[in-house]
């Protein structure tokens, strides 16, 4: 039945998990409590509740000012469209004014659009929190696919003598990361940065194929920089491929939780990705209306945020 197959598939989640777990735990492990944290990131960090529990983990106040669709990087009209490439974090009020507002005046954007364009500027959602913040959590890369792809199209690192590090270009992300950490250190110059990892770096079908190149530019960066990372990739353990008999799936939660998900690419047998029970709207771990998938982030996220700031001795 459907609620069987969706309790098999809780099970062998939360068994995965429970495993894994316990290889991370330390009870020596400590984090002060009381610290401020700004958490910023796509539509996954903004729906998901691995932010606030994280830091309600380690008694920490989160301010999650993460929004859906955003991205780091600059990114030109023709390579996101007039509606999605205001949604720049990197981009400055007065540019994105100089960018956009000619849409509106044209007819193209709306009034409000333009309005969701300045407010996801880091001028808006990064630097009014950066003297109060403690952790700065970036939590970016699933939306920045082009120029992901774009670095890493023919390598798998780009090393630390690449003038890639010097550079402030916002067209790619490593230009965008090092313009964004050098706005907040103008601002708070001792404030620990943390950067947030994918929840998969193994899948190849269709999109999920991002994670692979989100997984190359965390590591990069955090090795570059020296920052903590949380690989939630090596955590949550996402195979590749199809899952046997999973052919009812989506038909079952549909049934059970009146949802509307229809199949991704299913094979010739009707079977749909591993990548889609995670994730039954194709991209949002939140949209697994079973709660696993969520659960399944809280606990891999917490216990890396916390043992990732105790090494840092913060």
């Amino acid at each position: 039945s459907g609620k069987f197959l969706i309790f098999l598939w809780a099970f062998f989640a939360l068994t995965f998990l429970f495993g894994c777990s316990n290889s991370e735990q330390d009870d020596q492990l400590t984090v002060p409590s009381g610290l401020n944290v700004l958490w910023v990131g796509t539509s996954i960090p903004e729906g998901c509740t691995y932010p606030d529990y994280s830091c309600q983990s380690i008694g920490a106040k989160c301010i999650n000012k993460s929004i859906g669709a955003s991205f780091m990087c600059a990114y030109d009209v023709s390579e996101k469209g007039i509606e999605y490439a205001g949604l720049s974090l990197t981009e400055t009020i007065k540019e994105k004014e100089n960018k956009y507002r000619k849409y509106v005046e044209e007819g193209k954007l709306s009034s409000g659009r333009m309005n969701h364009f300045i407010n996801c500027s880091f001028e808006n959602i990064v630097l009014p929190y950066a003297k109060w913040a403690d952790i700065i959590v970036i939590d970016h890369g699933y939306n920045d696919d082009i120029s992901l792809y774009k670095l890493y199209e023919s390598k798998n690192s780009i090393n630390d003598e690449n003038e890639l590090w010097l550079s402030t270009d916002r067209s790619n992300f490593i230009g965008a990361f090092n313009y964004l950490v050098a706005e907040i250190r103008k601002i708070n110059p001792n404030v620990q940065i943390v950067v947030g990892g994918y929840f998969q770096n193994t899948c190849t079908i269709g999109h999920a194929i991002r994670g692979k190149y989100v997984q190359r530019v965390t590591e990069d960066i955090c090795r570059h920089y020296k920052l903590p990372i949380l690989d939630v990739w090596n955590h949550v353990g996402i195979p590749d491929g199809y899952k046997p008999k999973s052919e009812n799936y989506i038909d079952s939660i549909n049934s059970i939780y009146k949802t509307d998900f229809t199949k991704w690419i299913p094979n010739e047998r009707g079977e749909i990705p591993y990548f889609q029970i995670f994730c039954p709207d194709k991209v949002h771990p939140f949209s697994d209306p079973t709660g696993t998938s969520d659960k399944i982030l809280n606990a891999v996220v917490s216990e890396l945020f916390k043992k990732r700031l105790a090494e840092t001795g913060i």
